[in-house]
């Protein structure tokens, strides 16, 4: 009877328990809880998803208004119209060449950053400002130039706007002394996670773009490196990626496969890349070319894809090391 009346017990304190745990997931999942972001950075945000830009401006010009010479703030709103790169790069550039103006007595840190901003700001627009990017980044490498962000991002720049081979080897010795330092201090509990993600993503799109602007007897095995580096990119994309970013690994991944043959391989990356943005425009007309490319060759391709070790896209490759990174002038 002891033990009969001990089960009952731990019987209803076991359901007590589980209402408990219930209601405050419930709680949490439903409660209406107040947005993380300013009231005038979640009125943008609002008017740029229906496509309202003036109101959106507004917002943001009120904000940055009682935030003088902020460049947190700058940076704030910069990262908003990130976002949103189909309607707001305009705005994206407009904000970037203010805060550099408004933000010139600011540390040398933030001014890095927002001069990297600005250089992404000019490869948004269309047509690419690519000169204008290029100069904006070197300043912010020459505020910074130990940092890893500010390593990873010019060295990404320079790959993107130029195919002259000594900038695309000065891209590639950017990227490997971010990574470098990145794994020498690394710490997968930090934000840190993502930029070594984007390090790894912009290693492997330096490659990439050795492999097309290079001599064509070097190509495939760069080709084949820079499937390899992008592959690990995106099995350590953290769960939080924003999903402009996650999109752009995966549409690298894409290209990388195209360039090494491996066709079927190439549309399944860029299926992905359109999941996170449908209206993606790069990856809409590599998709084009891709399926250009399998139409042609069917037969080659499910033949090659069957008897090659094609690795999957959730399967993880070897870390770079230090040792395998170029070396650092």
């Amino acid at each position: 009877m002891e033990t009969l009346n001990s089960m009952r017990w731990l019987f209803l304190t076991f359901r007590v328990i589980l209402v408990c745990c219930i209601g405050l997931l419930l709680y949490y999942l439903l409660i209406d809880r107040p947005s993380p972001l300013p009231k005038e950075l979640l009125v943008a945000r609002n008017s740029l998803l229906h496509g309202d830009e003036a109101e959106a401006r507004a917002a943001l010009d009120h904000y940055l208004d009682t935030h003088p010479h902020d460049p947190t703030a700058y940076l704030e709103v910069i990262g908003l119209c990130e976002n949103f790169p189909h309607s707001a790069s305009d705005l994206l550039l407009n904000y970037a060449q203010r805060a550099v103006q408004d933000c010139s007595n600011a540390d040398s840190t933030s001014r890095s950053r927002l001069y990297l901003a600005l250089a992404d700001a000019y490869t948004q627009q269309k047509p690419p400002q690519n000169q204008q990017a290029r100069a904006a980044a070197l300043q912010g490498l020459n505020l910074t130039p130990d940092d890893p962000q500010t390593l990873n991002d010019t060295g990404y720049i320079l790959a993107i706007t130029s195919s002259d081979p000594d900038a695309l080897k000065q891209a590639q010795i950017l990227v490997a002394k971010a990574l470098t330092k990145l794994q020498h201090s690394f710490d997968f509990s930090s934000d840190r996670s993502e930029l070594y993600a984007a390090a790894e993503d912009s290693y492997g799109w330096v490659l990439y773009r050795q492999a097309v602007c290079g001599p064509k007897s070097q190509a495939h095995d760069l080709y084949a490196d820079a499937v390899e580096m992008l592959l690990q990119a995106t099995s350590d994309l953290p769960k939080n990626t924003p999903p402009v970013a996650a999109r752009t690994y995966y549409y690298h991944l894409a290209a990388a496969y195209y360039g090494l043959g491996q066709y079927e391989l190439a549309k399944h990356a860029i299926q992905v890349a359109l999941l996170y943005d449908p209206n993606y425009e790069e990856a809409l007309q590599e998709q084009k070319i891709i399926e250009a490319a399998l139409a042609k060759t069917p037969s080659t391709e499910s033949a090659s894809a069957g008897t090659a070790t094609t690795p999957q896209l959730s399967t993880p490759t070897p870390k770079l090391t230090p040792a395998s990174l170029p070396a650092q002038k």
